[in-house]
């Protein structure tokens, strides 16, 4: 594996072009009403590692920017960059959510309560080796984005059987017998590779015991993507929590790799090939690019609206389970971010009795097929014909029917003429990342 640690990290990427016909489409959903209020921000995780006051716009249907912390904790300028390892191809994964030692989710926050939720979004973009978005990608548009958009949405359905692309990695330091592969993102570099970033919890590295671990593949859907080592590590001088990188998810805009992750907020990292990356600042010169809790997606609208939107999970004791998807939107992926921030809700029902039932606001992904936008909370799929509007208020189609926790942080994947589906296992044994074929059925 090839390692890349930048002693000069890139400051500013300007002039990037906003017409790269590779996109990754996302959305976030409301359901009725809007509120403001004015909330202390307790510090955790979720807070980006700041205690604030934050004035934050609640939307609960139609939805506009919303809340975001007024201040934020010091960040520390480093020089942390990650590896590439052998070069991939780049189609993206969406966001994922990752259990706990109690519940599925990944967050270490505070404000969890009696069970640590984290789950870490994984990601989702193009292809990168020059292709366009239609030979493959992820996270943009599935197969069949050509003509009149039908009056009801397709509903997507599993066809055949799950596989196993990679179980938990050996790792070559930091490991432990309870390694899990979680949150990630799948993408091909330039080289025309396949790439596989995922958050690996549970492990030794001194405080939360997360970091980065890549795979690599010549096919999408071959098993046993083939390990080349630990992607990246947190850096405290940097702005980062001691052990704690989640969610990473990858888009491209003007032929650069954008990596975005979070950690006490999201940061990014760059390249231009898809293999080697280093960290990346704001034109202001701050690592942190923005206030958030975890699982970040970026979604691009540009199309439509000019701006990218980016959605996440985010902890908010008002909302059912104490958690909701909230976004931001910007022109370009370097900012500025929309502030406040626009908290947003889901469709699936919450039992509050069941302490993990936040799971399905974590790791957010939505991709648009036939004119239509998708949004997967967790295994369940909800569907709405605009990402200005609000998503139908009832669940479109359950793909894992007996239960729609059995793969956490699904992204949809295209490539050639097919659609795919990845998740990390989860209530079927936590033992890798899985991949099926998806198919479409039209009402």
């Amino acid at each position: 594996m090839i390692v890349s640690r930048s002693t000069q990290p890139r400051r500013h990427l300007g002039g990037l072009s906003t017409e790269h016909p590779l996109v990754t489409w996302m959305f976030g959903l409301g359901i009725t009403g809007s509120f403001v209020a004015c909330v202390a921000s307790p510090e955790s995780e979720d807070s980006g590692g700041s205690t604030a006051i934050e004035t934050v716009t609640t939307t609960m249907g139609s939805s506009t920017a919303t809340s975001d912390a007024a201040t934020t904790s010091e960040t520390h300028v480093g020089s942390d960059s990650t590896s590439g390892g052998p070069t991939t191809s780049s189609s993206t994964s969406g966001s994922s959510s990752t259990s706990g030692n109690t519940t599925g989710s990944e967050d270490d926050g505070v404000e969890q309560s009696s069970v640590e939720a984290e789950s870490e979004t994984g990601s989702a973009t193009l292809s990168s080796d020059g292709s366009s978005a239609e030979d493959s990608s992820s996270g943009a548009e599935s197969e069949g984005n050509t003509g009149e958009p039908p009056a009801n949405p397709d509903i997507p359905t599993i066809a055949g059987d799950w596989w196993r692309i990679t179980p938990p990695p050996e790792l070559e330091e930091y490991g432990t017998e309870e390694v899990e592969a979680v949150d990630f993102t799948i993408f091909r570099a330039r080289s025309g590779a396949w790439q596989l970033v995922s958050c690996i919890r549970n492990t030794s590295f001194p405080g939360n015991g997360r970091l980065f671990y890549r795979w690599t593949a010549d096919d999408l859907t071959s098993e046993g993507w083939t390990p080349q080592g630990i992607f990246k590590t947190a850096d405290v001088d940097f702005g980062h929590a001691e052990g704690r990188l989640q969610a990473p998810h990858l888009v491209l805009e003007d032929d650069l790799y954008y990596m975005f992750y979070n950690s006490t907020g999201a940061f990014v990292i760059v390249s231009e090939d898809g293999e080697s990356f280093e960290d990346h600042l704001t034109p202001g010169g701050e690592a942190r690019f923005f206030d958030m809790g975890r699982d970040v997606m970026v979604f691009d609208h540009r199309d439509v609206d000019g701006l990218w939107h980016a959605f996440w999970t985010q902890y908010d004791e008002r909302f059912p389970g104490n958690h909701t998807i909230s976004r931001r939107t910007s022109p370009t992926l370097d900012g500025p971010w929309s502030n406040p921030r626009e908290d947003l809700s889901i469709v699936t029902e919450i039992d509050v009795e069941d302490p993990y039932s936040f799971a399905f606001a974590e790791s957010p992904f939505v991709f648009r097929h036939r004119g239509w936008f998708y949004r997967l909370e967790q295994m369940n799929v909800i569907a709405a014909d605009t990402l200005d509007g609000t998503f139908e208020t009832e669940i479109l189609e359950t793909l894992t029917p007996d239960d729609p926790r059995t793969y956490l942080a699904p992204e949809i994947l295209h490539d050639g003429d097919a659609d795919y589906i990845a998740a990390y296992s989860y209530e079927n044994g936590r033992d890798g990342i899985y991949m099926a074929r998806i198919e479409w059925q039209p009402q």
